[in-house]
Parts: C-alpha cells; sequence; structure tokens
C-alpha cells in the first residue's frame, strides 16, 4: 500500500486523537470542563506560536484571511471543545468514540456536496462498511455501554461536537492554500484559547488544586500540545494533499482508536462482537482508500522485486558452478 507522508501524517494524528478521548475523560473528572479548554488553547497555542516563530520565521498573518481563521477557531476550537468536554462528563468515552464515527459519516457526504469531490464507489463502500462496524461496536457491548437519561445529554454534546469538526475542513481548506499547516493551526489555536479565556476564568475558582492527582500535570500537557497542538498540524497537514472527502473518511481512526484506547486504559470492556466491529471499521477505512493508495502499484513493486531477487540467486548459483 503507498502510504504518502500526508497519509502517515493523518493516521498519527488519529492514534493521538484516539488517546485523547481516555486524557479528557480523566481531566473533566478532576477539573471543571470549561478550565480544561482554557489551560489545553493557552499552552498548545503558546507552544505552536513558538515553534512557528523559530522555524517560519515570523508568526504574521493577513487581515483578509484572518476572518477565516476566526470562524474555523471558534467553531472547530471553541463550541466543538464545549461539546466535547461536557460530553465526556456526560457519557463513557467509548460512546463519545461511537457517536464521532456516525456524525463523520453524515459531514463526509456534506463534505463531497461542498467542496464538490466526487465519493468513488470504493469510498462509498468503505464508508458504509466503517458504519456497519461501528454498528456491531455498540451493540456488542451488552450493558456496558447503556443508554441513560444522563448519557443522552453526553450523546447530544459529542454530536454536536463532531458535526462542527467536520465543519472545521471545509473552512480552513482555503485558507492552507496560502499559509503553511503550522501557521494556520497555530492561529487557529490562539482563537480557542481567547474564546475560553472568559469561561475558564468563571470557572476556575470550582478547582480543587490541592487535591488533584499526580496524573493531571501530563495528561494536560498531552492534550495540549501532543493531542492538540500537534495532532491539528498533522491534521491540516494531510487537508492539503488528500481532500476534504478522504480527509473526511480518515476521520473515522480516531473515533475506532478511541474505543480500542478506552478498552485498554479506562478498562470499558469489549465483547468479541465489538473487536469483529473494530476490525470491521478499520477495513472499512483502508478500502475507501484504495484507489488514491495505489495498491496495483504496490503489487507490481513486490512482483519487480521477487523477479529481481530471483535473478540475483540464479547469477550467483551460475557464478559459483563456473568457478568449479
Amino acid at each position: 500500500m503507498k502510504l504518502q507522508r500526508a497519509d502517515l501524517a493523518i493516521v498519527s494524528a488519529s492514534i493521538l486523537w484516539g488517546l485523547n478521548y481516555c486524557t479528557v475523560k480523566l481531566l473533566v473528572t478532576s477539573l471543571p470542563p470549561l478550565l480544561v479548554g482554557f489551560l489545553r488553547f493557552l499552552l498548545s497555542a503558546l507552544v505552536m506560536l513558538a515553534l512557528l516563530r523559530l522555524i517560519e520565521g515570523s508568526i504574521k498573518i493577513s487581515w483578509r484571511h484572518l476572518g477565516a481563521l476566526i470562524g474555523a477557531g471558534v467553531l472547530g476550537f471553541g463550541f466543538q471543545q464545549i461539546f466535547f468536554l461536557y460530553g465526556s462528563s456526560y457519557a463513557e468515552a467509548s460512546m463519545g468514540a461511537l457517536i464521532g464515527a456516525f456524525t463523520n459519516a453524515i459531514m463526509t457526504v456534506v463534505a463531497s456536496l461542498i467542496a464538490r469531490e466526487r465519493m468513488t464507489g470504493l469510498m462509498i463502500g468503505g464508508l458504509f462498511a466503517a458504519c456497519m462496524g461501528m454498528v456491531l461496536v455498540v451493540t456488542g457491548s451488552g450493558g456496558s455501554l447503556a443508554v441513560t437519561g444522563t448519557n443522552w445529554i453526553g450523546l447530544g454534546l459529542y454530536f454536536g461536537a463532531g458535526i462542527l469538526s467536520g465543519l472545521t475542513p471545509l473552512l480552513t481548506h482555503r485558507t492552507l492554500s496560502h499559509y503553511s499547516p503550522l501557521r494556520v493551526t497555530s492561529w487557529m489555536l490562539v482563537v480557542g484559547c481567547a474564546f475560553f479565556v472568559v469561561p475558564g476564568a468563571m470557572s476556575a475558582p470550582s478547582a480543587h488544586l490541592s487535591t488533584l492527582p499526580m496524573l493531571i500535570i501530563p495528561a494536560l500537557l498531552f492534550t495540549a500540545i501532543g493531542a492538540t497542538g500537534l495532532t491539528n498540524v498533522l491534521w491540516n497537514y494531510g487537508l492539503t494533499r488528500v481532500g476534504v472527502v478522504r480527509l473526511s473518511i480518515y476521520g473515522y481512526l480516531p473515533s475506532i482508536f478511541g474505543v480500542l484506547m478506552s478498552a485498554l486504559l479506562l478498562g470499558e470492556v469489549l465483547t468479541t462482537t465489538q473487536w469483529w466491529g473494530t476490525a470491521l471499521t478499520i477495513a472499512g477505512v483502508l478500502v475507501s482508500q484504495l484507489k488514491s493508495l495505489d495498491v496495483q502499484a504496490l503489487f507490481r513493486k513486490a512482483l519487480l522485486k521477487q523477479r529481481t531477487a530471483r535473478r540475483e540467486s540464479v547469477l550467483v548459483l551460475n557464478s559459483g558452478t563456473m568457478k568449479k
């Protein structure tokens, strides 16, 4: 499979985002959600701006592009994070991953229509398989993912977060044709930080800092630098090269990785049916990317390599025979 650097960047971002479902779950059980959002974007914005200045020499951006970044930052990093943070406090992390997968299917179709990027048969088939895989994940859960009155609030918030997350690439796509992924991400993080200043400050007095567990600091650093700054740079880099629709289908990976991480780190037990669903979801994503990843080239390259190895073996054998 001919994975380009953009594909590898997207997969890497997906793994980090999957782990972030568990990290945020830990943070919101110890800190007010809005304070978590403020600290997350403050730390990530500072780090990304410093890297931007170091790597590109300046942090400037044109006024005519600032409006689009403000809109993307407010929706994608502002309201989306509020929905996601409060959703994490009401529902299980695996449920959040599941809802994210279904909203991603909706936004993939929407992105195809808005961006005018045609969905191939493989993309549609892969999208359907991924959805069916996620159905197996939730129906095979038994009682572990039971929906209660409180969970409904979390699921609704997760759904809103997924819709806003799907809109963000559509808002940043054009801006990325003028600036690097690092510059676009850095300014969006600044907007996200500014969005959370007031609500974060208002919720700070309710935080009991003296009783925080030791894991809070590394968890906060990870969610800020790794799962916010780095992942969005990688995601935006992928967006510039694979397009909105392919990126949207890749959006299943953070959800399914979130399910896996929830099982491994939070003790949310997955049944055999759920494991099959996980495998089907990942397979669906791979199928949707087959044409773009040029599988035929893979087989041609492997066949050529095999033939070359055989010729070399024959030449070595003949050379040894002649010497005798």
